[in-house]
């Protein structure tokens, strides 16, 4: 009992310095404004700028929330007062927000927003709409110009992102207003879907009108002829509060407004995508041409991007992220345990009910927290608490179970209590189980918590998430390759632990007697 109580306090140590370095770090910190992405390069891009007028002007310091998993995320942050700003697009607002008007006008977008704090800037000059993209070689074979030209063409397969899926000017539509057949339709990733289209695993997918990216795999947008997609300009949606706090701010950052005709947008993009230039840089580089910000190269340096931040950075939030969730999993997983073991019934149910946990995706287990617990670490942590719960309980279950019950009735004789015999034989004797079931979940802990950049968790994932996004295997491998060693250094730490730990006795394996 004693060595887990040892490991109980070690994590509870961890965790409180890690939590009071950081917040001694924000008591330092001026005003924050927190400055939102989606995963895909024109967002960051546009954000990034942001993020530099911000720091630029002076008011207060850009907190980068980058790689957020998608619109609604977003705008449900905005609107809970977990972000303050983010560059988005007329037709997704117009999509979240006013799902069942007909033809809704840019006054009833700017006045549903002001209903719940938010506003709008002008358009930002660009129009960055779906379009359909086929290979230039199968569009010349196939005659191809118009969307319409698709008909008739049922043998051709598609795959499309899962917004443009689930939109309602998105494919199913389409269909419909097109009369256009496939047989073979499936989601998938935008990046990963030109890919495929190179390798010829599909022949069709959804575009962005302004992506970089599009010349490099040699694509041709069809035509769309019957004018199906709605306009998508982009512009700046900022908490109304945050730009009455920060009016110096809200007025740099509009004179972005009509600088990025469509053909500057797709040549900014296509400095990441296709030439791998550092955001930050591009950002910059526009910026500094358009004389919006006025820090130079031997003043006060702009902040990077959050892709481009230390992996100290990173290390600290996942390791954060990890050591708490471990914490509590061990606070609630070990006392179920032993329920398990003195009240048959009920604890079985219990874990029961936490084995129905681990079938649930950690994506969707994240989105029905976000909520309850907004975004960011502490929907992460819940998380990975209640995931963590099963080897936990259920290797104290399993160690203490697999305890000869002669010691156990040898020590009744003796006049224990059922907590002495709990705190001082049985406990101990299981340890090595219990350990292990901890060690399970670190492990799985530092696995799953990649998954946490896609609400603004931070960690290893944001660089995995980003490369995925941008299909860039370097900043893949920047997050996929300290996951892998953190978990390896947790099995390590672990069994050094265990020799600390477990008692001597215990350290090695002997058979029973028979």
């Amino acid at each position: 009992m004693n060595s887990l109580r040892h490991l109980v306090s070690l994590l509870s140590l961890l965790v409180f310095w890690m939590g009071t370095a950081r917040s001694s770090a924000a008591l330092t910190d001026r005003a924050e404004i927190r400055v939102a992405s989606k995963p895909f390069t024109e967002s960051y891009i546009l954000s990034e700028m942001v993020a530099q007028i911000i720091d630029d002007t002076g008011e207060a310091r850009a907190v980068r929330k980058f790689g957020l998993g998608g619109p609604t995320l977003v705008v449900d942050g905005l609107r809970s007062g977990e972000l303050d700003i983010d560059v988005n697009y007329t037709g997704a607002l117009t999509h979240l927000l006013l799902p069942t008007k007909q033809n809704p006008s840019i006054e009833d977008l700017h006045a549903e927003l002001r209903a719940h704090g938010l506003l709008l800037s002008q358009s930002l000059g660009f129009n960055n709409t779906y379009a359909i993209a086929v290979r230039s070689e199968t569009a010349r074979a196939l005659t191809l110009h118009n969307i319409s030209d698709l008909r008739g063409h049922q043998q051709l397969r598609g795959a499309f992102t899962p917004d443009f899926l689930n939109y309602q000017d998105g494919f199913y539509k389409l269909q419909q207003v097109y009369g256009v057949t496939l047989t073979q339709v499936k989601p998938m990733q935008h990046s990963l879907a030109y890919q495929a289209l190179a390798s010829r695993e599909i022949d069709l997918t959804d575009a962005y009108t302004t992506d970089g990216s599009l010349p490099q795999f040699d694509l041709t947008l069809l035509t769309d002829d019957r004018g199906f997609f709605p306009k998508y300009y982009g512009v700046i949606l900022i908490r109304d509060a945050v730009a009455k706090r920060f009016p110096k701010t809200w007025t740099a950052l509009r004179k972005l407004e009509g600088t990025l005709s469509d053909s500057r947008m797709t040549q900014i993009n296509a400095k990441v995508d296709v030439h791998k230039q550092a955001i930050t840089e591009v950002a910059r580089q526009f910026l500094r041409e358009q004389k919006f910000i006025t820090a130079s190269e031997r003043g006060t340096p702009i902040p990077g991007s959050v892709l481009e931040e230390s992996l100290w950075t990173s290390t600290y939030e996942h390791l954060m992220l990890v050591l708490s969730a471990l914490l509590l999993s061990c606070l609630i997983g070990i006392p179920l345990g032993i329920l398990a073991v003195q009240y048959r019934r009920t604890g079985q149910l219990l874990i029961a009910l936490t084995s129905l946990l681990q079938t649930i995706p950690s994506l969707a287990l994240l989105c029905f927290l976000i909520p309850i617990l907004g975004i960011g670490a502490r929907p992460t942590i819940f998380a990975l608490f209640l995931y963590g719960l099963l080897p936990v309980s259920q290797s104290t279950t399993t160690g203490l179970l697999s305890l000869d019950s002669r010691l156990i009735e040898t020590a009744r004789i003796l006049g224990l209590t059922k907590w002495q015999r709990l705190r001082l034989i049985e406990l101990p004797l299981a340890s090595r189980y219990i350990l292990a079931g901890i060690k399970t979940t670190a492990v799985i802990n530092v696995a799953t918590a990649t998954i946490a950049a896609l609400i603004g968790a931070g960690g290893y994932g944001r660089y995995i998430t980003s490369g995925l996004a941008m299909n860039d295997g370097r900043l893949i491998l920047k997050g996929a390759i300290p996951t892998a060693a953190m978990a390896v250094l947790f099995h390590f730490l672990f069994e050094y632990l265990a020799r600390w730990l477990i008692p001597k006795g215990l350290q090695t394996e002997r058979p029973r007697e028979p």
